[in-house]
């Protein structure tokens, strides 16, 4: 047989009209649950309400999602990803200064303000809906496993312990740190300046990487 044709590889790579048709319709019910929690909250939205919003029906929901929490883990899950990607930006910053890390505290924040709607659901649907857990965590998960290993790397690399206990513990406070902040400035709407706030978190996190070790 002949080898395929440029233009033949790309009609394959190209989604057809119909799975982009998918991807709109799935999208629009995603976009449409955000708009519908963020006006009433996890718990008193109902799929009726989500569907009506999208302008869609309850049979093209199920097509998608398999209930209500089903849908906000898919929310949470683009959250993840771009969580993921934001904390490889950490593990790529070789020699770090308040600065530098007061930018990428300010960069989470940011990131944060984005999906707070999301967010807040994921906080009033996480007691009642056990299935949505291993998607939260996996947030988590991400950011101590990467600040873990970076924080790590850059203690040995000062000769300082990189106990594998210790340095988690430190990542753990660190994040504590910043997932409070925003949770009470974006969340709870606690007046925040939250500029001043990274810078600060900048100078903190700094002295906690690498700070002595915690047995000293």
């Amino acid at each position: 047989m002949g080898r395929a044709s440029k233009e033949d590889t790309q009609k394959a790579a190209r989604p057809s009209l119909r799975e982009q048709q998918k991807r709109l319709t799935r999208q629009r019910l995603l976009e449409a649950a955000e708009a519908v929690f963020k006006e009433r909250g996890y718990a008193h939205t109902t799929i009726d309400d989500i569907v009506e919003y999208a302008g869609a029906s309850r049979g093209t929901y199920y097509l998608y999602f398999k209930n209500k929490s089903g849908l906000l883990a898919d929310l949470l899950g683009e959250f993840n990803e771009e969580a993921a990607t934001l904390f490889q930006k950490f593990a790529d910053i070789d020699e770090p200064d308040a600065e530098n890390l007061a930018e990428w505290c300010a960069s989470h924040i940011q990131l944060y303000r984005a999906h707070r709607h999301v967010i807040a659901a994921w906080i009033q649907a996480e007691s009642a809906e056990p299935d949505l857990r291993p998607t939260a965590d996996g947030y988590l998960n991400i950011a101590l496993d990467t600040l873990s290993e970076h924080i790590g790397v850059l203690r040995h690399a000062e000769g300082l312990s990189d106990d594998a206990a210790e340095v988690r513990l430190r990542a753990t406070l660190m994040m504590v740190q910043l997932e409070r902040l925003c949770y009470f400035a974006l969340i709870r709407r606690w007046k925040t300046d939250l500029d001043a706030a990274a810078r600060l978190l900048g100078e903190i996190w700094l002295q906690t990487i690498y700070s002595g070790d915690v047995h000293d």
